[in-house]
């Protein structure tokens, strides 16, 4: 049976040469078509820190730019420069008071501005057809952001909802649709457009996580009436599950609504293995979901779409994952498929005790566990994986942190970092 979203993808471009979609009436000037996908990055978010050691660290971003440029992205992408002044857009969405709050906190309150100016220059340049799509490293993350005074998970200025009164109010953009694939929900966006008919949200997060709203229940009011979809996730839900749930609540929704732009709260703690979720999306399941995203804005929107980093705390996997998901936006932009360099597939990753190996026991020379102080404790063949698997608790290891060092024919070996509990 034909889903929504291959019905989508098959049928845009012919629909819209016949005339049975409406067509999207055009911002400033040109009607044409852009190429290439925006990349917005700026060093001065680095100087913002929470406290020594907590996870919303620059290293994310400064992983994110390594992992980019190792598998040359950083050479096909627009790069873009931040948006000059933002606090007049903040100031559509964000109280006096709360703003001058934040402004109170050294370093933070200009990193803070600096991603909400990265927002607005990514959609920007969609609007003004730079580009075709953009995505927006920035951090602070912002979907938890109220005007509480102080951060919020992290956040301090909703970037995604400050981005969308802009492109509303600049380039005449009536309806937008925003996803929101972070492992948490995004509750402030949710509230700044509960009430809004001009926006669509909707947002797949694990209902019991901070900060435990995201009801299903709960799908708007007055002219947002229907407009809110809140989908909560169950743990070690993966891609399939994700695109099944969209499938089902979220394109009937577009299919009448017909957003004129979308933006992605492209939050990868919902990325497997990430030290802040339980849900089980891989990277390339990230990429799958953005080419469902593509579909969308390809068939209503123009291609008009925008995507901006929200959470994501295991380094590493947060930066595979954000290079998954640019190169779909490339492929997006372009028409063809950009070719990473050679990697492994899928993720190896630690659930429950038990080591997860996604290819042929075959291909595994050998597997050394080594403790947190580097110390090898076992050294294992390959007729230790059962059907893909390793039970580490059969090891009898003392409750700890460990790395498991696969060492792989033909490839560069992959270290997982592991935590066993009694």
């Amino acid at each position: 049976m034909t889903t929504r979203r291959e019905f989508l993808g098959n049928v845009s471009e012919g629909a819209i040469a016949l005339g049975m979609l409406p067509l999207v009436k055009p911002v400033y000037a040109s009607t044409a078509r852009p190429a290439g996908t925006g990349y917005v990055y700026d060093e001065r978010m680095l100087n913002h820190i929470i406290e020594p050691g907590h996870v919303e660290c620059p290293e994310r971003l400064i992983k994110i730019q390594e992992k980019m440029a190792d598998a040359g992205l950083d050479q096909e992408v627009v790069n873009l420069t931040v948006f000059d002044d933002p606090l007049p857009w903040i100031r559509k969405i964000h109280t006096s008071s709360h703003i001058s709050s934040v402004q109170q906190i050294p370093n933070t309150c200009t990193a803070s501005e600096v991603a909400a100016a990265g927002a607005l220059a990514g959609a920007k340049a969609v609007c003004e057809g730079t580009v075709r799509n953009a995505f927006c490293a920035i951090r602070p993350c912002g979907h938890h952001a109220h005007d509480t005074g102080q951060d919020e998970g992290f956040c301090y200025y909703n970037n995604v909802a400050i981005a969308t009164r802009y492109i509303q109010e600049t380039f005449n953009i009536e309806k937008v649709l925003i996803i929101d694939w972070d492992y948490h929900h995004g509750n402030a966006t949710q509230d700044t457009f509960y009430r809004d008919g001009s926006v669509l949200f909707c947002s797949t997060h694990d209902y019991y996580a901070y900060p435990q709203t995201g009801n299903p229940s709960l799908t708007g009011e007055g002219d947002g009436a229907g407009l809110n979809i809140n989908i909560h996730l169950p743990e070690d839900s993966d891609e399939d599950d994700v695109k099944r749930e969209w499938d089902d609540r979220l394109m009937p929704k577009v299919e009448t609504f017909k957003p004129d732009f979308v933006f992605i709260s492209a939050g990868f703690d919902s990325r497997i293995d990430d030290i802040k979720g339980n849900l089980a999306i891989t990277d390339n399941g990230f990429a799958e979901l953005t080419k469902t995203a593509l579909e969308i804005a390809k068939t209503y929107s123009n291609d008009r779409l925008c995507s901006m980093l929200e959470g994501g705390y295991y380094i590493d996997g947060t930066a595979s994952a954000t290079v998954s998901h640019v190169a779909a936006l490339l492929e997006g932009s372009t028409g063809t498929g950009f070719i990473k360099k050679p990697e492994l597939s899928r993720s190896f990753f630690v659930k429950n005790g038990v080591l997860y190996l996604p290819l042929n026991k075959n291909r595994v020379a050998s597997i050394v566990i080594n403790n947190a102080a580097g110390v090898t404790l076992r050294t294992l063949s390959s007729s230790s994986i059962d059907n893909g698997k390793v039970y580490l608790r059969k090891m009898r290891l003392a409750a700890g942190h460990y790395f498991a060092v696969i060492k792989i024919h033909g490839h560069k070996e992959q270290v997982v970092r592991f935590l066993l509990t009694k």
